[in-house]
């Protein structure tokens, strides 16, 4: 590995660990958003804990897999994924607002991203793709 991969590592980690720092903020920013998306019509319906559940557990395990500490979710520890799936079932959820959930929670997860490369003074595209 050279010395310009080794910063890119550094650099990976770095943004992995803050994303974990800021994981309360991300999911209340998550929670601020879902809550306004016509999409996800049934966030109405429910209370802000129930609709928050799993979505910290489910950005740490994402956070896990990113940082090479694991090649997949283990799904034989908690699979708070598939929690948060059951949850939205039992409150009657459409499959189509589980996935909207999804989205924003990638749109707000990349808008921090972009801030700590902002941060750190980097110009970097933070899904990689330049």
């Amino acid at each position: 590995m050279d010395t310009e991969q080794a910063e890119e590592v550094d650099d990976s980690q770095i943004i992995l660990d803050r994303l974990l720092e800021r994981s309360d903020s991300i999911a209340e920013q998550w929670l601020e958003d879902v809550k306004v998306d016509v999409e996800v019509p049934s966030s109405e319906t429910i209370s802000e804990p129930q609709l928050l559940d799993s979505i910290p557990e489910v950005l740490e395990q994402v956070v896990a897999v990113a940082s090479g500490g694991s090649q997949s979710i283990q799904f034989d520890r908690h699979d708070y994924a598939e929690k948060h799936g059951r949850e939205r079932a039992g409150y009657d959820f459409d499959p189509s607002e589980l996935v909207r959930e999804y989205q924003v929670l990638r749109h707000v997860v990349f808008q921090d991203i972009q801030r700590i490369v902002s941060e750190l003074g980097g110009g970097a595209d933070p899904a990689g793709r330049g």
